[in-house]
């Protein structure tokens, strides 16, 4: 008899799930991708992950300087888009803003933290996946396969911590203690790595260190000792520019490993409850809507809703996107680490 197949379950899917069940229905179900992708905050900020990535080796070791690197990467991207486009209309300016302020950053990065061997990395970006429990104690199959990626692990200030770089327009922190990335990640973490002998058995994980990169141009101005920027006169100004790069620490008790287990059980149940049609979606309608990849279609969607039937919102699709594989990422990392 075929064993069944254990639903898959990214951090990134149930964030589109707690932002909208429809989104992650239209992406996660349905596949549904745009045929051309956007280029905006999320293409830049895996850039920046595509560059940090090789620029940490193991242990102190570093890879090609990270401004040099993302030039390469925004060239790459764009030879791609000329290659496998749908429209006839390029936009150039996109791949020149895109890489002037990327190579600025990562320049400005690289000038602040050198070669940055206060970051010792005991492992480079890892994939991994567990299985999930359910929450009936005597069920005889798992709930679904989790599948995640660490940026990296690092001794940093004598302690061992998972790494994550994230870029942002602005850098907040307020909200990382209840992160459910950082949480689902401390969820799983540790055991994974001692089981692949990363960490020893008697290693701990002290929690999640938050690389922040602020998406922005570094300040021209000439600044003083203190690092204050002057004005024209010598003076200290008035305008001083937020925090262009910040590394905050996000700690979880061992305390809060079954309440972290728990939210993720029930989001999961959710999930699979829509998938089976035991309960109907639903949207979340804020005005972050207008930065959804189906902001317009959605719209049309609300007008006639009927599917099958040749409405607005099928013709809309079946016009502006193609269906992809929402795992293939997690289904080719897992196949090469059988």
């Amino acid at each position: 008899m075929t064993a069944p197949l254990i639903p898959r379950m990214t951090t990134s899917e149930r964030r589109s799930w707690a932002r909208c069940p429809q989104q992650w229905w239209w992406t996660y179900r349905e596949g549904l991708t745009p045929r051309t992708p956007d280029r905006g905050a999320r293409w830049f900020g895996t850039g920046v992950h595509e560059v940090l990535a090789p620029w940490y080796g193991e242990g102190k070791r570093r890879g090609l300087r990270p401004d040099v690197a993302f030039a390469k990467w925004i060239g790459a991207e764009k030879d791609e888009f000329i290659r496998s486009s749908v429209t006839t209309e390029f936009q150039d300016d996109v791949f020149i803003t895109a890489g002037e302020l990327g190579e600025a950053m990562m320049l400005h990065y690289y000038q602040t933290y050198g070669r940055d061997t206060q970051l010792d990395v005991v492992a480079t970006e890892q994939f991994g996946q567990a299985l999930v429990p359910q929450r009936i104690k005597d069920a005889s199959e798992p709930l679904v396969l989790y599948s995640f990626v660490f940026d990296g692990v690092i001794w940093w200030e004598k302690e061992l911590w998972l790494l994550e770089h994230k870029t942002a327009a602005q850098i907040r922190t307020l909200h990382l203690p209840h992160d459910e990335q950082a949480g689902s990640y401390w969820l799983f973490a540790e055991t994974f790595l001692k089981d692949l002998g990363v960490l020893s058995r008697n290693d701990q994980l002290a929690g999640i260190l938050y690389n922040f990169l602020r998406k922005a141009k570094p300040d021209q101005r000439p600044r003083n000792k203190g690092g204050a920027y002057l004005n024209k006169d010598g003076s200290v100004s008035k305008q001083q520019p937020p925090a262009y790069f910040r590394r905050e620490t996000a700690e979880r008790t061992r305390g809060e490993r079954r309440s972290i287990l728990r939210n993720l059980q029930v989001q999961a149940e959710m999930m699979l409850d829509h998938r089976e049609g035991v309960i109907d979606l639903w949207k979340n309608r804020t005005p972050d809507c207008t930065w959804c990849d189906f902001y317009q279609m959605c719209q049309l969607h609300d007008d006639n809703p009927a599917e099958g039937q040749g409405a607005p919102w099928e013709e809309y699709r079946d016009a502006m996107y193609v269906r992809a594989d929402p795992y293939a990422y997690q289904r080719k990392k897992s196949a090469s680490d059988d």
